[in-house]
């Protein structure tokens, strides 16, 4: 009877609608949703999180995180979707949990949390395209009870893809740049592909050509032949923390034309603010339109740009130590 009392009291409480003045705690498993965290104005409610994941060690914060969440110098470590510690969790009395929809194990993590009265907010792994990571945003912050931050967001991304379209129309197709993304972290090429799905389709939305059907390198080492023969206009350095280019690539008319871009970001612990990531994606598609026609796209401002996205997502301006 008592655990038919308590099973009754656990679905009574995810029957109650979720308001944004009810989140006071928040526990935050899965790793690539921590930019929602951020998009839905709750940064300051986290409690719980996978720190290793979110390379915060020993509650030391690089000037992002001190920015915009001190409070992350005393969140809990909570492991990671997949191999969350329940225990630490349910201790923790969340009001809300954020966790992985799709991510094994997680399923079971989040059936036990909500037997235990706890709200789980399940997104999906990947984010897959720019279309799914909005949808994401936009159900996230529905659920929630704050829509007016999707709003905030979604209407960001629209405004600045907007500016990207207008000024793409008067570039003819065969004017395009044929654009390859690499990751040369450590001096070791990885050549990025289909599999490297959002950063793939924002470098579209931005007008450049990719490698595409048996070209497509699919996130492989070093797919040389491939580059070569597709000898692309502009290289996308994909997070690269050396910018340590290989010799092998200098014969590449990218290289050559000195069109080799490392993907800026805001801060290289907070890995949510690279550029091209999900979350700062509005700004990634600016970045990458201006670079890759800067002639057409002469007149984005994107310090302007960098301000405008810092304040209307985050309450105030950051300071940027990398190169835009």
């Amino acid at each position: 009877m008592k655990k038919i009392i308590k099973y009754i009291i656990s679905i009574s409480l995810l029957l109650v609608p979720l308001t944004a003045e009810a989140i006071e705690r928040l526990v935050v498993t899965f790793p690539l949703s921590f930019g929602l965290v951020y998009i839905m104005g709750l940064s300051d409610k986290v409690v719980g999180m996978p720190t290793q994941k979110l390379r915060i060690k020993d509650g030391k914060l690089g000037p992002f995180y001190s920015h915009y969440s001190p409070n992350l110098a005393s969140a809990t470590d909570i492991g990671f979707t997949g191999a969350v510690n329940i225990e630490t969790v349910i201790s923790l009395q969340p009001d809300l949990v954020i966790s992985s929809e799709t991510i094994t194990g997680a399923k079971d993590n989040t059936k036990l949390l909500r037997e235990n009265g706890i709200k789980v907010l399940e997104v999906k792994a990947g984010m897959g395209t720019v279309k799914d990571w909005l949808d994401t945003v936009k159900k996230s912050c529905s659920d929630a009870g704050l829509s007016h931050r999707a709003e905030i967001y979604c209407s960001l991304w629209e405004k600045n893809l907007k500016i990207v379209n207008k000024h793409l129309a008067k570039i003819p197709q065969n004017k395009r740049v044929k654009v390859t993304l690499i990751n040369s972290n450590g001096g070791n090429i990885t050549v990025r592909g289909s599999r490297s799905t959002f950063c793939i389709d924002l470098i579209k939305l931005a007008g450049g050509i990719v490698m595409e059907g048996k070209e497509d390198p699919r996130d492989s080492a070093a797919c040389a032949e491939l580059v070569y023969k597709f000898d692309p206009d502009v290289v996308i350095d994909d997070f690269s923390t050396t910018n340590n280019i290989p010799s092998w690539i200098n014969h590449l008319t990218a290289v050559k034309n000195g069109r080799v871009y490392p993907i800026p970001y805001d801060d290289k612990q907070a890995w949510i603010t690279i550029w091209t990531f999900n979350t700062y994606s509005p700004l990634g598609l600016l970045w990458l339109a201006k670079n890759f026609y800067p002639k057409e796209f002469d007149d984005v401002n994107l310090e302007k740009a960098h301000e405008e996205f810092c304040v209307s997502i985050f309450g105030s301006n950051f300071i940027s130590k990398s190169d835009k």
